[in-house]
């Protein structure tokens, strides 16, 4: 079984906000609406996405335990693309002991970890500091999601990526892909030796993920 399944509302969101209508034309030929995707193909659409850039959208944050309200934020997000290249900035607006926190998340596959991370804290020093690699799986705000769990894309630097089973996911059809670390780069920045990313094809949406560890099936 795996470890942590993880619907991507953030991803799901913008994509289905943002991304660009296709014109309306003629039904596909039966043999090429049946065809089965690639891995490459699922994974290559969604990066492809349009998800709107330059953009910005303010976040209510709730983590409960149970029926219980722990802990509430409110989360300023911006970002862009250019090319290749996709900057978000995370910015704490509330509760009042963490507002003024920033994150500045980075990706592009000329990045020798795919991603760069950096946080500015408010309070001590004042300085901006590197995450590192090692840490870019860490809960944030002593949730579930993680820093790598903000990303618009799907990393493919250093991972092999394999077409798995065809599945039903909120309703829609979706196919899984398992992508797997084949470098010490892509090692050094994720807990888990498989990941299984549910894709759609049309529109190009991430319904969700499975996490695994060791040998799990």
């Amino acid at each position: 079984m795996p470890i942590k399944r993880a619907v991507r509302w953030f991803a799901v969101f913008a994509a289905v906000c943002w991304s660009t209508p296709l014109p309306a034309g003629p039904a596909p030929p039966r043999s090429a609406a049946i065809s089965r995707p690639t891995a490459e193909s699922l994974v290559g659409g969604y990066n492809a996405r349009d998800f709107g850039s330059p953009g910005w959208r303010r976040i209510f944050l709730e983590l409960k335990s149970g029926p219980r309200v722990t802990r509430a934020f409110t989360i300023l997000h911006l970002w862009s693309q250019a090319q290749s290249e996709v900057r978000s900035l995370v910015h704490l607006e509330a509760p009042p002991g963490l507002a003024g926190t920033n994150y500045l998340l980075i990706e592009s596959p000329r990045l020798d970890h795919g991603m760069d991370l950096f946080l500015y804290l408010p309070a001590g020093q004042r300085q901006v500091l590197r995450v590192k690699p090692g840490r870019f799986d860490e809960g944030l705000l002593g949730s579930d999601f993680t820093y790598r769990d903000l990303l618009w894309q799907i990393p493919t630097g250093g991972y092999r990526l394999r077409l798995a089973d065809k599945t039903r996911m909120l309703d829609r059809d979706a196919w899984g892909v398992d992508a797997e670390p084949t470098t010490p780069e892509a090692a050094e920045t994720s807990s888990w030796s498989r990941i299984r990313y549910y894709l759609t094809q049309d529109p190009p949406l991430l319904l969700g993920a499975d996490f695994f560890r060791g040998n799990d099936p």
